[in-house]
């Protein structure tokens, strides 16, 4: 059984949980491009992983995707949930974030109106250095959301479209 450490969030007990019984009302994405993970950076949060609330009437899924395409300008191939992140307040109560990681299908550029300021492909071992209020809980939480990418998604990159005129690869 995997186990996460807890972080004090604001005035929240924040926790990351494989299921939980807490009304869902937030999403959060670790979208993974090859061996690297996107990070969006978004007015007032600093650079993050996709997330959000959800929609009245929108199922959790189709906010992670949403989420996705305003603050980071990327499609995302299938959800793999993987949590939770639960916040309990001090009167006791809950909600949670599911968590989910995917792999990117396509970037264009974020849509105009949206928060965010850019997006950027990290490593996943060099996100603490950059990402808003890194704590333990995120550490672990990005170390399960990486090691279940390498065993669930296909981690490679696309070819290009124009791979047949002669275009020569980067080196990766």
């Amino acid at each position: 059984m995997t186990e996460f450490p807890k972080a004090k969030w604001g005035s929240y007990e924040a926790e990351f949980v494989l299921s939980t019984e807490a009304p869902v009302t937030h999403v959060v994405v670790f979208p993974f491009y090859g061996d690297l993970i996107v990070l969006a950076e978004i007015i007032n949060r600093g650079w993050c992983t996709p997330s959000g609330h959800i929609e009245p009437g929108e199922h959790p899924d189709a906010a992670a995707h949403r989420e996705a395409m305003e603050e980071a300008g990327i499609e995302l191939g299938p959800l793999t949930k993987l949590g939770a992140f639960v916040l309990t307040a001090e009167d006791g109560t809950a909600g949670a974030a599911n968590a989910y990681i995917a792999s990117v299908t396509k970037m264009h550029d974020a849509p105009t109106g949206s928060d965010s300021q850019g997006r950027a492909l990290f490593h996943v071992e060099d996100v603490s250095e950059t990402y808003y209020h890194w704590d333990a809980l995120l550490d672990a939480a990005f170390q399960y959301a990486w090691s279940r990418a390498q065993k669930d998604l296909r981690i490679g990159y696309p070819i290009p479209a124009n791979i047949g005129d002669g275009t020569i690869l980067p080196e990766m």
